[in-house]
């Protein structure tokens, strides 16, 4: 935090933020509020909220249970709908 605050305290442009909340790790209520206490501390003009998000079941292309082939730009190749069909 104190590279962001550095980084604020110099930079006259348009501060981005991207924050993602992970179940159980800072997912509560009372993470999400000293998540926000941060970010408005730091007068970011935006702020993109993400979770992360796993496919159900395997991938048509035998990654297994539990997710798909992670693929370039962040996708994931994952088993689409009805007889294996990949939705990648």
């Amino acid at each position: 935090m104190a590279g962001l605050h550095a980084l604020r305290a110099e930079f006259a442009g348009e501060l981005w933020l991207e924050v993602v909340l992970l179940r159980g790790v800072n997912d509560r209520p009372d993470d999400v509020a000293r998540i926000a206490k941060l970010v408005n501390a730091l007068h970011a003009e935006r702020v993109q909220l993400n979770t992360a998000v796993r496919a159900a079941g395997g991938c048509c292309r035998g990654a297994g249970a539990g997710g798909g082939t992670p693929r370039p730009g962040g996708a994931v190749h994952a088993r689409g709908r009805g007889r294996g069909q990949c939705a990648a």
